[in-house]
């Protein structure tokens, strides 16, 4: 990430660094990167500065005060779905991955459940 700053602010003296050019390197990230990724490079715009406000390099935080741009979308969720992940639990009834059965889907917490694809596919066959 701290590749992409600096090739598009990476000349700027941190002294001389304004609002503009931050947006203008966000803006730039955001057509080619997702808007979680431009975040990631703006929280470390800030760090970087906020460590130099601490050294006297500067007096304000010019990236606390850009824009975070709509960047591209990101890749789809490799979880399953809340139906995906019954039809998983109905198949496991009386197999080794019945215990599984115990989680509650429906309460939002987030389940990642590591299991060889050849076992998924298989319950969700049967």
């Amino acid at each position: 990430m701290v590749r992409h700053l600096t090739g598009l602010i990476g000349t700027v003296k941190l002294t001389e660094l304004r609002v503009r050019d931050v947006d203008f390197a966000l803006g730039t990230l955001a057509k080619r990167l997702s808007t979680r990724s431009v975040r990631l490079a703006r929280m470390i715009l800030i760090q970087a500065i906020r460590d130099a406000m601490v050294n006297d390099l500067v007096v304000r935080n010019v990236a606390d005060l850009a824009a975070i741009p709509t960047g591209k979308p990101g890749r789809p969720s490799g979880s399953l779905n809340l139906e995906q992940a019954l039809a998983v639990l109905d198949a496991a009834k009386g197999e080794r991955l019945w215990p599984w059965s115990e989680v509650d889907l429906e309460a939002g917490t987030k389940l990642t459940v590591r299991l060889p694809r050849s076992v998924l596919i298989g319950c969700l066959s049967l």
